[in-house]
């Protein structure tokens, strides 16, 4: 069954009703003492038919899930790949410190990377033990059904992996310690005084230096907001020496840029899913035209917003949109960059250059948890509860 209007919540929450098997509090609290009674070779075992079902499952899945979020299905791919690398690497505790553990995991999608913000936290928590619950998020609202099925399947206690819709007070075990994982600053669960929240997400900031290889920085940016926009990269500040010849370099690539229908593998940027976003992004480009700041775009074309850049000399905004519309901005010095980067407080922060001593700075003057050296740093969606604050990409 495919819903077409992703946008009435009255279809939503009957398709929801009808299709996800709403989980009780007391199915919960069994599942985390069933999983505290596997071995982790019965884990890993069920980790694998979890990710061996969406990799021969992929055909059918993915226009599905092209459709409903706009992500184009070569994206998609690469995501379940992701998550199948992720799931491969990750380590299983043998003996983990059940004590300390919350008893429930709730997790908060990002409708921009929908398979991948969803299977990786979900084995991570999995394999510390945590049963998992899930809340759909209205753009994406068909793709934990379809993850739900190659977790059913996979040999893991009923309950392990639930579908919440709506508030999800009602539905977890009261008085229980729960951690609550989202990259797009979700609305937060419940006061519970248990309850752990990580990763609630922010903006991304890329500096591109005088002595970087313009050229590269220029198609790697590309490369990665093209398929990554579900990091808000709001801004890219760029060094006034090479300011020119970087604007002009990124016309060239993002004017080739292919749009259209998602389910086309040759399609590289597909719809807008929100209408928030679809909203907000119009009326930024409307005030970039009013104050003469536009500096590249080919115009929306029906729900698609084609890439854009906009003068950060001229304007600002502090909107969260998850949609190809940037500001490049120029800086003469890297304590201005540096000043930039203080007032965003990036989650995600990229240089180019070919200095390592300004990356030295970078990592020591800012709390950036993702940071990449001539390179766009990708989210691992592994939550940071025992592993380190902060990763660095070489």
């Amino acid at each position: 069954m495919i819903i077409r209007n992703r946008f009435t919540d009255e279809i939503e929450d009957a398709y929801l009703e009808s299709c996800i098997p709403q989980m009780k509090p007391d199915v919960i609290e069994s599942a985390s003492d069933s999983l505290r009674s596997m071995s982790a070779d019965q884990i890993s075992s069920s980790f694998d038919k979890v990710l061996q079902y969406l990799r021969d499952n992929g055909d059918a899945i993915l226009p599905r899930v092209a459709s409903t979020t706009g992500k184009p299905v070569k994206y998609l791919k690469l995501e379940i790949e992701r998550s199948w690398s992720a799931g491969r690497r990750m380590s299983i505790i043998a003996d983990p410190a059940f004590y300390a553990l919350p008893s429930c995991s709730v997790i908060y999608p990002d409708y921009q990377d929908p398979i991948a913000s969803i299977i990786i936290p979900a084995l991570f928590f999995l394999s510390n033990r945590i049963p998992v619950a899930v809340i759909p998020d209205r753009y994406a609202f068909l793709v934990p059904y379809l993850v739900y099925k190659a977790f059913s399947g996979s040999g893991l206690p009923n309950g392990s992996f639930s579908i919440i819709d709506g508030d999800p007070s009602a539905d977890l075990p009261r008085g229980c310690p729960v951690v609550c994982y989202s990259t797009d600053k979700k609305p937060e669960m419940r006061d519970n005084s248990g309850s752990i929240y990580l990763d609630q997400g922010g903006p991304a900031l890329a500096i591109v230096w005088k002595d970087a290889d313009v050229d590269f920085a220029a198609q790697d940016l590309v490369n990665s907001m093209i398929e990554r926009h579900s990091v808000f990269l709001r801004k890219i500040i760029v060094h006034e020496d090479i300011f020119e010849y970087f604007l002009n370099r990124m016309k060239e690539l993002l004017s080739s840029i292919k749009t259209g229908d998602p389910r086309d593998m040759c399609t590289q940027l597909g719809p807008c899913a929100s209408d928030l976003d679809l909203v907000r992004s119009l009326n930024i480009m409307a005030e970039a035209r009013r104050s003469r700041s536009l500096m590249f775009s080919k115009g929306p074309e029906g729900n698609i917003i084609t890439p854009s850049l906009i003068n950060g000399d001229m304007i600002d905004f502090d909107d969260m949109i998850y949609t190809p519309v940037y500001i490049v901005q120029s800086a003469n010095s890297i304590e201005d960059a540096l000043a930039a980067a203080g007032k965003m407080d990036p989650v995600i922060l990229a240089l180019y250059s070919s200095d390592s001593m300004l990356f030295r700075m970078l990592i020591h003057r800012t709390t950036s948890r993702y940071i990449g050296l001539n390179r766009y740093p990708d989210i691992s969606y592994i939550p940071n509860v025992a592993f380190a604050k902060r990763d660095i990409f070489l």
